[in-house]
């Protein structure tokens, strides 16, 4: 069983935000091959995926590595600033769910407005 983690995020609303993940078992690479790893941010960890406020899939270019790039997009991060759970939850190729392998905080935070006087 690969290792769970927690982390706080903070993201600006409306920023792009990116981050390398590397899933790893037992400190070697997992080989991401026929395997889907989405991010989903939610306000309750007991809210459905399908009312998530975010829910992207992680991109491996080479999944044998384990090396992949979360990207969010200033669309996806421009949500209701709050705090929000996200989770990384890893599927099989027929898209049912293996584990949930890292979850934390989120806060989307409001944008700094800037004034020119």
């Amino acid at each position: 069983m690969m290792a769970e983690y927690t982390t706080a995020l903070t993201i600006r609303r409306g920023n792009t935000f990116e981050r390398t993940i590397t899933v790893t078992q037992d400190g070697a690479a997992y080989n991401m091959t026929g395997y889907t790893l989405r991010f989903v941010a939610k306000e309750e960890v007991t809210d459905p995926d399908a009312e998530a406020v975010i829910d992207e899939t992680v991109a491996f270019s080479a999944p044998a590595t384990g090396i992949g790039t979360l990207t969010l997009t200033g669309d996806d991060t421009n949500v209701t600033p709050a705090d929000y759970i996200y989770e990384f939850k890893l599927y099989d190729a027929a898209g049912d769910l293996i584990q949930t392998l890292g979850y934390g905080k989120l806060t989307i935070a409001d944008v700094a407005l800037l004034s020119v006087t």
